[in-house]
């Protein structure tokens, strides 16, 4: 068995780096990316967040790296944030906050879809 064989034989071990807990929540989420030339508005689902990223699905084709805005709506009020993207899976996305919303943001949020 080659030394490589061996490397790839071995267990894999997948480390959670994340520092807060994740609440899951489906929420419907507005993903603002820049081109040179405009904003671009996307639609997305917010799939859960911490205080100090989230993640999300989107049909949109962003960029790892990328820094967006995601705007969100609770109870007739509109929050938004920067997210920097540092990873993506198919269609789900997951970013670091640039510019953290609010804290009632988050505590709105647990009040409405935590139990």
């Amino acid at each position: 068995m080659t030394e490589e064989d061996q490397f790839l034989s071995l267990p894999s071990v997948t480390v959670d780096r994340r520092q807060q807990n994740r609440i899951p929540l489906r929420l419907p989420v507005r993903i603002i990316s820049r081109n040179p030339l405009a904003e671009v508005y996307h639609e997305g689902k917010c799939v859960d967040f911490s205080e100090g990223g989230l993640a999300f699905v989107t049909a949109a084709d962003l960029d790892v790296g990328e820094v967006v805005d995601l705007e969100f709506r609770q109870e007739g009020e509109t929050y938004r944030c920067q997210v920097r993207l540092f990873y993506r899976a198919r269609r789900r996305y997951g970013g670091h906050f640039v510019k953290r919303p609010a804290k009632s943001a988050f505590t709105e949020a647990r009040l409405q879809h935590c139990g």
